[in-house]
């Protein structure tokens, strides 16, 4: 009789804790960088670990691209208790896998930023390139009733890839009346803008925009017969 009482008791805790088990949500930021820029990433924990939950350390598996940078070392966050042993490894390209540890109080508990990635961004990232940012795992020890809910985050190289040059603009007259310019669509362009000068090779620079067109082709309806006219087309973004 007394066996049965104990696995009965076991199997009444275990159903216990399954009821109770608290999500806990992880975030990581949406982050713009700059070329050669180093930030601090936040690893926040969102849900508050309540004192019944606390937890005597955490694991994470942090996952980016290394093309755009990498981290080289994790910062501790005020959440996490000055006492707590770091155990941090970021030699592995494009990888953060490691936590903070004790084994005696204090606990974690609360809701705030756990720690920080130093994120190194590559000099010769290219402007406009993205990837996510995303835990491959995350493990609260010693507090079993916790699981963890993933908000990944995002890496965003700020700026946009020029556009290519115009290099085949081709004019030519309409019905002795308006000139024709059309010319080939320039990778990573949104507008062209259109100069117009008296002589060839004018300074562009130094003229207004005479027409802005978001597709490659141009009719100038304001030649007058007699020109020269000159026409620049300026790729841009």
């Amino acid at each position: 009789m007394k066996k049965l009482l104990s696995i009965l008791a076991i199997m009444l805790f275990g159903a216990f804790a399954l009821t109770n088990a608290q999500q806990i949500t992880v975030s990581l930021p949406d982050i713009e960088v700059n070329p050669g820029e180093t930030v601090q990433i936040p690893i926040t924990i969102v849900t508050s670990v309540t004192s019944t939950d606390s937890c005597l350390g955490y694991q994470t598996l942090i996952i980016w691209d290394p093309a755009i940078g990498d981290v080289d070392s994790v910062l501790r966050g005020p959440l996490i208790p000055a006492s707590w042993i770091p155990t941090w490894n970021v030699g592995v390209a494009g990888q953060a896998n490691g936590g903070w540890w004790f084994y005696m109080a204090p606990y974690l508990t609360g809701a705030g930023e756990a720690g920080y990635l130093r994120f190194n961004t590559d000099a010769n990232a290219s402007p406009g390139a993205t990837c996510e940012l995303h835990f491959n795992s995350f493990l609260f020890t010693l507090a079993p009733s916790l699981t963890a809910v993933f908000d990944h985050g995002s890496i965003t190289v700020a700026g946009a890839m020029p556009p290519d040059p115009v290099e085949d603009l081709v004019a030519s007259v309409v019905a002795n009346t308006d000139i024709y310019l059309i010319w080939s669509i320039s990778a990573n362009a949104t507008e062209y803008d259109i100069y117009r000068g008296a002589e060839p090779y004018f300074d562009y620079t130094a003229a207004t925009v005479y027409a802005t067109v978001s597709e490659p082709g141009y009719t100038d309806s304001g030649a007058v017969a007699g020109g020269p006219y000159f026409y620049i087309v300026v790729a841009t973004n």
